[in-house]
Parts: C-alpha cells; sequence; structure tokens
C-alpha cells in the first residue's frame, strides 16, 4: 500500500489498545455509540496488535456486507468459536461451500411452506395463553422465560415435527448458555482446552452434549422413516444440489444447517418478543391501534399466515422494536483478506471490520428523535425517506438472514394472538437494561402481568 496516499478514519489514540478492547468489552453498547458521537462515520482504533474499524453510515454498510462482501470473510476468531458446537453451518460456512449449501436450505423457507408453519406457531401460542389463563389475577411472571420456551417449541415443530415439552426448560438453559459461553469466549485472548476441569468448560460441554444428542436422534429417526413430514428437517435430508454436483447433504452436513436453524431461530426470535412486549407495556397507545387492527383482521379465530400481510401496523411495530433493540446488534465482525477502500478509506488487509445496527438504527439523521417508539416511520409514507441499508436488524447482501420472513410471520402471529386476549404489563420497581450476549437481551429477567380483555 503506498503510504503517501494512504487516508486512515479518525479514531482514539492508544499505544497498544488494550484500553479500547477493555472498554469494548466491558460496555459494548455505550463504546461503539461514543464512538460514532466522538469521531463519525468511520472509526479507527488499535485492540491488541490489529486494527478495528467501525462503519455506521448506510453507504458504508452496503460496500461491506454487497460490494465486498467476499473479501471480508467472517473474523476467524469468532467462528473458531462457534464452530464447537455450529459446526460448518450456514452461519460460519464461506465460498463455494456455502453458496451449495445456501441453496439446499434455501427452499425449506418458500413461502409456500409457511402455511403449515404457522398453523404449529399459533397452536404453541394458543396452548401458553391457556396456561395465563389459569394464573390469579395480578400475579406476576417472568415473561423471558415464556417467550424462550415458546419459541424453542415452535422450532423444535416446524424444523423437526417434533413436541420437545418434556426437554424444553434443559434445551433451554443449554441454548442460555452457550449464548454467554460464545461472548465470554470471543472476548479471551484463548479457548480453555476441553480437558481443562473448569466450571467454564462443565457447563459449556454440557449444553452442547444435551444440544447434540437431541438433534442427532431427531435426524437419525427421520432416516429410518423415510418420510417427509413437510418440516424444515424432511426438506434437509431430501434435498439435493441441483446447481451443482446433484448430491445431498450427509448427516453430519444436516446437523450443522439444524443446529445453527435451531439455536438462531431460538435465540434471536425469542429476544425480539421479550422486546417487544417491553415496548408495548410502556407505549398503551400503540399497544391499542394493534388490538384494534388484529381485532379487525380476524376477529376471535385464530390468525393465519394469510393474515400477516393485512397486520401492517403490527409489522410497522415489530420493525420499530427491531430497530432499537436488534437481536443481533451487529452483522458478525470481519476481516479484509486484501487491501480495500471503505468510505474512501483505506483498510489494510488483516483489518477488523465492523457494522453495527445497534448504532446505525439509532442515527438522528435517519431515524429523526431516535430513542422514541414511533412504529409510524414504518408507515409506506415515511419508510420511503429511509436510506437503503440504514435498517438492517436481519444483515444485507446476499448472507442476509435466510430466516428473516419466517421470524417476521413468528412474530406477528405470536403477538397477534396474545393481543387478542390479554395486554401485558412491566410488574412495578423494575429498571431494563440491555446487555450484549448472542442476542441483545434485558440484563435481568423483566416480570409481568396480565391484563385479561
Amino acid at each position: 500500500m503506498n503510504t503517501q496516499t494512504t487516508k486512515f478514519p479518525p479514531g482514539p489514540r492508544s499505544l497498544i489498545g488494550l484500553n479500547n478492547v477493555k472498554a469494548f468489552s466491558d460496555d459494548t453498547l455505550g463504546f461503539l455509540l461514543r464512538m460514532h458521537r466522538e469521531h463519525g462515520d468511520s472509526v479507527r482504533f488499535r485492540m491488541g496488535t490489529f486494527h478495528a474499524y467501525f462503519f455506521f453510515h448506510p453507504d458504508q454498510v452496503r460496500e461491506i456486507l454487497v460490494n465486498h462482501w467476499k473479501k471480508l470473510p467472517k473474523l476467524k476468531r469468532q467462528v473458531k468459536v462457534l464452530q464447537q458446537w455450529d459446526g460448518n453451518g450456514l452461519l460460519l460456512s464461506e465460498g463455494d461451500f456455502w453458496q451449495r449449501q445456501h441453496r439446499m436450505v434455501q427452499p425449506a423457507f418458500n413461502t409456500k411452506r409457511f402455511s403449515g408453519y404457522a398453523e404449529q406457531m399459533v397452536s404453541f401460542t394458543q396452548r401458553m395463553l391457556s396456561q395465563w389463563e389459569r394464573l390469579a389475577p395480578g400475579q406476576s411472571f417472568v415473561i423471558d422465560e415464556q417467550m424462550r420456551y415458546l419459541t424453542l417449541e415452535i422450532i423444535s415443530k416446524t424444523l423437526f415435527g417434533a413436541e420437545v415439552t418434556s426437554l424444553t426448560k434443559q434445551l433451554e438453559k443449554a441454548v442460555f448458555d452457550l449464548s454467554e459461553i460464545s461472548v465470554a469466549e470471543f472476548k479471551r485472548l484463548f479457548i480453555p482446552p476441553r480437558w481443562l476441569p473448569t466450571t467454564h468448560n462443565r457447563r459449556k460441554y454440557s449444553a452442547m452434549r444435551l444440544l447434540d444428542k437431541t438433534i442427532r436422534g431427531f435426524i437419525q429417526d427421520r432416516r429410518e422413516k423415510k418420510n417427509d413430514a413437510g418440516d424444515l428437517l424432511s426438506m434437509l435430508l431430501l434435498a439435493t444440489d441441483d446447481e451443482g454436483d446433484r448430491q445431498g447433504m450427509t448427516d453430519e452436513q444436516v446437523r450443522d444447517e439444524v443446529m445453527v436453524l435451531f439455536l438462531a431461530g431460538h435465540d434471536t426470535t425469542a429476544s425480539a418478543l421479550i422486546w417487544t412486549w417491553y415496548c408495548l407495556a410502556q407505549h398503551p397507545e400503540v399497544e391499542k391501534k394493534c388490538i384494534a387492527e388484529v381485532q379487525a383482521v380476524a376477529g376471535g379465530r385464530a390468525l393465519q399466515a394469510e393474515d400477516v400481510p393485512k397486520l401492517r401496523y403490527l409489522k410497522q411495530t415489530i420493525h420499530e422494536v427491531l430497530r432499537l433493540y436488534p437481536p443481533a446488534i451487529g452483522t458478525f465482525a470481519r476481516e479484509a483478506e486484501e487491501d480495500l477502500t471503505i468510505g474512501g478509506y483505506s483498510v489494510p488487509k488483516k483489518s477488523f471490520v465492523y457494522t453495527f445496527s445497534y448504532a446505525t438504527h439509532r442515527d438522528a439523521r435517519w431515524f429523526p428523535e431516535p430513542l422514541k417508539f414511533d412504529p409510524d416511520r414504518f408507515s409506506p409514507e415515511r419508510e420511503k425517506c429511509i436510506p437503503p441499508f440504514a435498517y438492517f436488524p436481519f444483515g444485507a447482501g446476499p448472507r442476509v438472514c435466510i430466516g428473516m420472513n419466517f421470524a417476521l410471520m413468528e412474530m406477528a402471529l405470536v403477538v397477534g394472538s396474545v393481543l387478542q386476549k390479554f395486554s401485558v404489563r412491566l410488574a412495578p420497581g423494575q429498571v431494563v437494561t440491555p446487555a450484549v450476549r448472542l442476542s441483545l437481551t434485558p440484563q435481568d429477567p423483566i416480570r409481568v402481568t396480565l391484563e385479561k380483555r
């Protein structure tokens, strides 16, 4: 690189950057918002022996996720952590193998199959509501647990065609443990060897064993029955790469894809639903409009997939929740494979590159009064004013989340079904603070009460 023409972004000065690593680790959200506020749309700083780049402008997001995506593979350090349990599924794979797997997994998320998925989503939500009916008036409970149990049961049924009610609590604990462990290991200089008998390792490998045993059991059972149950697992087992080698997936490849879909499809959707109830409880005027819309569309009958496009205001509300509290606070950290130019700045090979939806979504240039909860931002008229790539809770470009439409439908059906019977209210005396785990979640569980209509 010609150093005479090199132009780097501004950023905090540091000799070796250990203070930046600590600040980023200790208060991730506060650090990235402060970098944006103090240094602008492009920030460069040291992180130990590496240089990190934060890019916040929508045009830069486009460059990273669309223009240069093949030259910016996922950060190997983070990939190594997640591969311990995810294997080489869609989330982590790269190159030709990723393209092959994407072609084979994509049909499982064809909207023609959504009607059957929607039926299961509503059925499990109604079963949860029947349990809520038996609560004493004013009795509080933790909404986090309820949403995690619900989304776990939904993804298990739509993915495996199986009910896991007897394992729900154990599986949920395993998912939660791996979410916390992954973030902790992202921050460590090395991953503790498996043989080291630490509490961390015991917790991690216990969770991994349970999830692996459960998923392999479902795959083996389906292979033996050799039937198409109409679920995602059947699709993956029967899929062939018609555009490539015309071969199917091995059981190990199916296992990796299922693990990724199971963990991501459960954890992120649960987090989004938790934040939805938090926002609606604070904004009863928004909730009232959502209730009226659900009543107008469905009356007292169960919601269906065909109803979702008609729930326009509810979908706007969900998008506003995802703007303020995106479950993934940014896209996967990336490492430049070659010297690049992004936003007019030089990005040398091996630099770390980050985009953060959490910060871009809170930029007043794209979202006036950014801390205000306003679903009308996503009305047909106002949505036109949002620049492309200013809103990307599911990522963007070729690596956009493959389950995006599935998740949005699930959220609409779950929230709409609950609002047909209950309003959710925050129990008094709580302070709700976001925490960065694998998904953005409340630091402490949120207790709520119900108002029955």
